[in-house]
């Protein structure tokens, strides 16, 4: 039996060794799997109401830009371009720029390179829940430290629950929920 109360705001890292289930919690929470006898459906977080960058990133194929910002109505380059610095994206956006097409099936990005647009969309959307499975895997520890050091500037009044396998504790972090096998 499960119960997890997690208040707005809060920063929860949810942790565990490979294998022990962490991502299928993810699951749960956001709603993509339902079981009635592990899950009150009620209670889930609403697809609207959240965003979620999982360890093996989908991007489109559209620009790098489509990709994080996904809806231009809202567009705001001032906060897409510390998002960009934040995340290390530079190199790829001067590189590549704004207007580059992504091609799934000619993909000339590196698997951190994905992820961290990934994270970039969670972070530049107005949701009020970011979940983040596994957001730093696939990057080396600088960036890696950089990221986790600095996110909380990026989701200030926002709920976060984040996956980590690592054995990092952030000292941001308002709870902890360890699965074991």
């Amino acid at each position: 039996y499960l119960n997890i109360d997690i208040k707005y705001g809060m920063k929860i890292l949810i942790k565990g060794i490979s294998g022990s289930g962490k991502s299928s919690l993810m699951d749960y929470i956001a709603g993509f799997k339902i079981n009635n006898n592990l899950f009150n459906k009620e209670n889930y977080i609403s697809p609207n109401n959240f965003a979620y960058s999982s360890q093996h990133p989908f991007l489109f194929k559209g620009t790098l830009i489509e990709n994080i910002i996904l809806d231009n109505s809202n567009f705001n380059e001032k906060k897409l371009s510390k998002i960009i610095k934040f995340l290390s994206l530079e190199k790829i956006i001067n590189k590549n720029g704004f207007s580059t097409i992504y091609n799934p099936e000619l993909n000339f990005l590196s698997g951190g390179e994905s992820q961290r647009i990934s994270i970039a969309r969670a972070l530049y959307s107005e949701s009020p829940f970011i979940l983040l499975d596994e957001p730093t895997a696939k990057l080396d520890k600088k960036t890696s430290e950089k990221i986790l050091n600095n996110l909380p500037h990026f989701i200030k009044n926002r709920t976060l629950i984040i996956i980590m396998h690592e054995n990092i504790i952030p000292d941001w972090i308002d709870g902890i929920v360890e699965i074991l096998n």
